[in-house]
């Protein structure tokens, strides 16, 4: 599996808005990222429906032998999907760090949809997902954080069988899903949208705008 870790976000001056860090790529280990310094329009990350056996969570650079903790994610806005959107099969997602993500969970206090820390698209199958120690404080487990859509999924601490009491949150997010415009550009690098405190464009190094506005390779 190739290895993409300790890739250190905070390298940006400031906390910057950006829709969301896509991924295309499978068979990938993705260890010690840390965004909690970003706030995503969107979600986090976001995997697509051909992504697959990719793996989020601690892990160690088979070059250095260094390891690395999971991933830190931060914070998303009110009208974006969720922490991390999975809409791909196979991958995994284990002991990461929500904490600083400050997303209240799946339903608000009033009733109402809220954003949660992972949401398994109507596209989504097979994937794993071990996260209950380390969402936002007071705001519960998996039950609270975790909404799956998918097929054979497995969350850790959601019932296989969990009826909501509340059938707005599904229609909710396929809502807002429907409103915002899906990336679409295949060769887009995992670190997706980034936009100054101006609005332009930002990119990590070794990395450049594209004419769609995308952070594509160099």
């Amino acid at each position: 599996m190739n290895a993409k870790v300790g890739l250190d976000l905070a390298w940006l001056s400031t906390p910057l808005n950006y829709r969301s860090v896509q991924n295309t790529s499978n068979n990938c280990v993705f260890s010690g990222i840390n965004l909690s310094s970003l706030t995503a329009e969107y979600a986090q990350v976001y995997m697509e429906s051909e992504t697959h056996h990719n793996y989020f969570g601690p892990g160690t650079d088979p070059n250095t032998g260094q390891s690395y903790a999971g991933n830190i994610f931060g914070h998303v806005l009110s009208n974006g999907i969720a922490g991390v959107w999975c809409e791909g099969d196979t991958n995994t997602f284990q002991d990461n760090d929500f904490r600083q993500s400050g997303l209240l969970g799946w339903e608000m206090p009033d009733h109402t949809a809220g954003v949660g820390c992972v949401y398994l698209g109507t596209g989504s199958n097979d994937n794993f997902v071990n996260e209950s120690g380390s969402f936002p404080p007071g705001t519960g487990g998996a039950y609270f954080q975790c909404w799956d859509e998918g097929e054979n999924n497995r969350v850790v601490g959601l019932p296989a069988n969990k009826i909501t009491s509340n059938p707005g949150i599904g229609a909710s997010i396929q809502n807002k899903i429907a409103a915002i415009e899906q990336p679409q550009n295949p060769d887009m690098s995992v670190f997706g949208y980034v936009r100054d405190a101006s609005g332009n464009w930002m990119c990590p190094a070794g990395y450049h705008v594209d004419e769609n506005g995308y952070c594509v390779p160099d």
